[in-house]
């Protein structure tokens, strides 16, 4: 178990205590503004701030957002946004009655999610109206139930959820069921549910923050939905994906890449292209190739071409995907190690995130961004406007500077605590995917990978073969106008990309391009 995960596993341990086209389809409109609150108390309080991260960007899809704790409110300050979004995740918090009467008055819709909602309850009380909550809303808390919850059912589907992991689920009793709509059902073991996720007037409540260890086919997809009946609630249903050849370099095999480029150009599928413009192996034994650049593989240039024409768009994925002569944490070579975080590995040989490199800076990212360009653009190839982050994997300092160089990011985050109040712990972080496109909080728009990708050279238990691919993006159908994006690794055989694609499209998604994705998303 890596450090964070005993951290969210202690953290939830103390919370116990206590299909239109994709071209006809009306996309989120980017004019609302979000206002997210959060618990900075006790031992955990860092954790709060880095659930509003995780909640800011998901807002980013919308427009705007403001992130602030929640003690520091003061009397209307929800006024003048389209919603808000309250995390509790420090039991009994201490809630500033400003906050509690302007959700109770109901001017602004509010999405509550997990802990203190008793205060809520009990403030409602205090205004000399007996039982005011509930005869209000039709519903009151009953407390965390103590089954371990490892599903959510939620439009008719299925989610996973990591009981371990993400602690109780609190449990509300419906008093009347004509106020109330339960959007969601937690499952327990034995089969029986109870209301996972409820909404009366102006209040959306969520038992629980379901923001730590989200899979692929996670409930943290319901928030995501649930997010345009708070902020676009005349979203219309859309259904798009992406995907992605990843870790080209002047390494690969040019015959294999015209093949998978063939099998997308058949179909009349737009796809990207992950390219890492200087291959290295420093740890390379005498007489082995130590550098290769795409000077030294024109066989490769000419194969990115006719992967462009065919459809692809070039992405920077890293300069070298690799750092120094080190083994970062495997061997040093490009495709395998990190490029901008520092690694280690662990017992099991897996790779456990340290920190940044020793060398991290603005600058020195700067330069590696720079010079992945210049490379791509001195080989004959396009100029690349989409980076792509090796393994996901920076500081903020490297994700803000990697913002202005490029249209957008294509990847995943990681979160840092301390960021909203410019005290950065490097040490603190979580990763978060995306099921749409968004502006994050490093102010960048970030293109979506969420489904993951082919694994085979693994343990069987470990192995993610197409079919788990798909399952996953029938899963994120539930995000009403969502993408379900996925790459696949240049050297697996063309046959399994298209098993992949044809299963993704028979769930009723249109592959599209990053440029079209990105022409409806101007921000």
């Amino acid at each position: 178990m890596t450090v964070l995960a005993v951290v969210l596993a202690m953290a939830a341990a103390l919370l116990a205590l206590a299909l239109p086209s994709a071209s006809t389809a009306t996309a989120a409109p980017a004019t609302a503004r979000t206002l997210v609150l959060y618990d900075k108390g006790g031992e955990w309080g860092w954790l709060g701030e880095i659930y509003a991260q995780v909640a800011s960007n998901l807002a980013g899809h919308f427009g705007a957002s403001t992130a602030k704790p929640v003690v520091d409110y003061r009397p209307g300050d929800m006024d003048d946004y389209t919603g808000v979004i309250y995390i509790g995740s420090t039991y009994d918090e201490s809630l500033p009655a400003s906050f509690l009467d302007d959700v109770l008055a109901g001017g602004t819709p509010t999405m509550w999610l997990g802990a203190n909602i008793w205060q809520l309850h009990i403030r409602a009380a205090a205004d000399d109206v007996p039982g005011f909550f509930a005869d209000h809303y039709g519903w009151q808390y009953k407390g965390y139930d103590p089954a371990a919850i490892d599903e959510v059912v939620y439009k008719g589907r299925t989610l996973d959820r990591n009981s371990a992991a993400s602690g109780p689920v609190m449990d509300v009793l419906i008093t009347d069921p004509a106020r109330v709509t339960v959007l969601a059902q937690a499952k327990r073991a034995n089969g029986t549910t109870f209301p996972w996720a409820v909404r009366s007037g102006n209040l959306t409540y969520i038992g629980e923050v379901p923001f730590s260890y989200p899979t692929e086919s996670d409930r943290y997809l319901i928030v995501s939905d649930l997010l345009f009946d708070l902020l676009a609630p005349g979203t219309a249903v859309r259904h798009r994906a992406l995907v992605r050849i990843e870790d080209v370099s002047p390494a690969s095999d040019p015959a294999n890449l015209r093949a998978l480029a063939d099998v997308l150009h058949k179909r009349r599928i737009p796809f990207s292209v992950g390219v890492i413009p200087l291959w290295v192996d420093p740890l390379a034994p005498a007489g082995a190739p130590k550098r290769l650049t795409f000077a030294d593989r024109p066989e490769m240039v000419a194969a990115l071409k006719y992967m462009s024409r065919r459809g692809g768009t070039l992405i920077a994925h890293g300069y070298t995907h690799q750092y120094k002569a080190v083994k970062n944490p495997f061997n040093g070579r490009t495709g395998t190690d990190y490029e901008f975080f520092q690694t280690r590995l662990d017992k099991d040989g897996q790779a456990v995130l340290v920190g940044p490199v020793a060398v991290d800076s603005m600058a020195w990212a700067t330069k590696r961004a720079k010079a992945a360009i210049r490379a791509m653009v001195a080989a004959g190839l396009p100029r690349p406007t989409i980076w792509e982050t090796p393994h996901y994997t920076a500081s903020a300092v490297d994700y803000e500077a990697f913002g202005p160089r490029f249209a957008a990011r294509y990847e995943r985050d990681l979160l840092f605590s301390g960021y909203l109040t410019g005290n950065v712990d490097t040490s603190r972080f979580l990763d978060q995917y995306f099921p749409y496109e968004v502006v994050d909080v490093y102010g960048s728009t970030v293109l979506p990978e969420n489904l993951g990708h082919l694994e085979l050279d693994v343990p069987v238990a470990e192995k993610v073969l197409p079919a788990e691919l798909v399952r996953r993006a029938a899963a994120q159908l539930v995000v009403r106008d969502g993408i379900a994006s996925f790459f696949m690794h240049s050297f697996y055989e063309p046959s399994m990309l298209a098993t992949v694609v044809d299963g993704i499209e028979g769930l009723g998604y249109t592959f599209v391009s990053p440029a079209h994705v990105l022409k409806g998303f101007a921000r």
